[in-house]
């Protein structure tokens, strides 16, 4: 085992020293192939709760000066101008 790989696992991750073990373990300490297992066992995480979209998507919140959008006026609903023949 090569403390180097760890560091390098845990550098391109962010994660811990024990996880980065864990990973490296599990692919006969091949860093490359480590660190693409990493991230796609991520990818799957996130994609199945999609919890990380949910906090980029919420807007700030808003002060009592801002109006909101309901004291705009909405433009009537009108159908589309589509020809058929």
């Amino acid at each position: 085992m090569d403390p180097s790989v760890i560091e390098n696992f845990c550098s391109i991750t962010g994660t811990s020293e024990i996880e980065a073990r864990h990973f490296l373990e599990a692919f006969d300490w091949n860093c490359d192939e480590a660190v693409k297992a990493y991230f796609d066992s991520e990818d799957a995480i996130h994609s199945s709760d999609g919890s990380h979209f949910d906090q980029a998507i919420q807007p700030p919140s808003k002060s009592n000066n801002e109006p909101s959008l309901s004291t705009f006026n909405k433009p009537p609903y009108s159908k589309p101008k589509i020809a058929t023949l």
